[in-house]
């Protein structure tokens, strides 16, 4: 043992770096989140090939269009609060505030997990032949960065679980 009281000093570097990546990770899971309601707005404005197939029939039907706008922006809000929540409970176990369990964290990410997924899935064999190329590229680098901050809360805040426990 050394003057810290720890057997091994390296556990407390490891959770401290752990724990930065969890507040990093965090404030990325919340950027994406603004993403997409930037990019709701965007496809919103600017003419999108999704939502001509969607349309498809109903152009003159005014309603039509009102539903699926209020559904959009119904997930847009459910997908920015639900990314807020995990983000900012990931900077507060990071920086040592939050005290309550993590399993209900854990959970959540794990589901925004199987979230970017399902995305990328969707992404690959339904939605890539649609656009161009630009598009496809600039889309596939945001799915697979996103997916990659939520792996990283997962495998940072299993880490900062296990280190806090070592240290005490």
């Amino acid at each position: 043992m050394n003057d810290t009281g720890l057997k091994n000093p390296d556990q407390l570097v490891k959770l401290r770096k752990y724990e930065n990546t969890l507040v990093i990770s965090g404030q990325a899971f919340i950027a994406f989140g603004m993403w997409s309601v930037v990019k709701i707005f965007l496809q919103t404005l600017l003419p999108n090939p999704q939502r001509t197939i969607l349309l498809d029939g109903h152009e003159g039907n005014p309603l039509y269009l009102f539903m699926v706008l209020t559904i959009e922006v119904i997930l847009c809000g459910f997908d920015i609060v639900f990314r807020i929540y995990i983000g900012k409970t990931a900077i507060a176990i990071g920086r040592g505030n939050h005290r309550k369990s993590m399993h209900f964290y854990l959970f959540l990410t794990s589901l925004a997990f199987l979230i970017e997924l399902a995305s990328i899935y969707e992404y690959l064999f339904y939605e890539a032949p649609l656009v161009d190329w630009n598009d496809r590229i600039a889309t596939g680098f945001v799915l697979f960065s996103s997916f990659l901050c939520t792996t990283d809360l997962i495998v940072s805040a299993w880490k900062v679980r296990k280190y806090r426990r070592e240290v005490g």
